[in-house]
């Protein structure tokens, strides 16, 4: 594992990842680097959820939520689920940022399906480098009935993208 204090950044790091004990690893740092630094969270919360583990980490300090264990692999349904659970946990939230680096659209389709008419104001912060966008999620204009139906539609008909053939068109066949 190459992630150790006082170690250097690989040079290819897209390569370093695909070792799954060195992912494992980052986010164990990340998770100890904010618990370290937990000054600078400034009344912001996050949930931290790696593997079956789920942690809060807030200004209060560092508390395992035992209702939100789970060994389920899904990261877009865990994610919609831990929204859930701080809309429904912390009073007066005002607002919620959800970060999501993958263009894979899943993620906002069942979050606008779950929260598209909520008080709260939810933003996901998507995509990477020049393709990444803020998009608030409880102003959808669909209808009710429409976001009910929009997970639903998206899990039967498998309308995903794969990034591998982002802006790669059909070819076109002439006769």
């Amino acid at each position: 594992i190459w992630l150790m204090p006082g170690s250097n950044k690989r040079t290819d790091f897209q390569l370093f990842l695909c070792n799954g004990d060195n992912k494992e690893r980052l986010f164990e740092l990340i998770e100890e680097t904010w618990i370290q630094r937990i000054e600078l969270l400034e009344g912001r919360v996050i949930y931290f959820a790696r593997g079956e583990i789920c942690r809060r980490i807030d200004s209060e300090g560092v508390v395992e939520e035992i209702l939100l264990r789970t060994n389920h692999e899904e990261a877009d349904t865990k994610i919609a689920y831990l929204t859930q659970h701080a809309l429904d946990s912390i009073e007066n939230l005002k607002q919620v940022c959800v970060r999501s680096p993958s263009g894979d659209i899943d993620i906002i389709i069942i979050m606008v399906g779950a929260f598209g008419k909520s008080e709260t104001e939810i933003f996901i912060d998507n995509g990477t480098g020049k393709y990444r966008k803020t998009i608030r999620i409880d102003s959808s204009r669909l209808t009710e009935k429409q976001q009910n139906a929009l997970v639903g539609f998206h899990a039967m008909s498998g309308n995903d993208y794969v990034s591998s053939f982002m802006r790669k068109s059909k070819k076109i066949w002439k006769l």
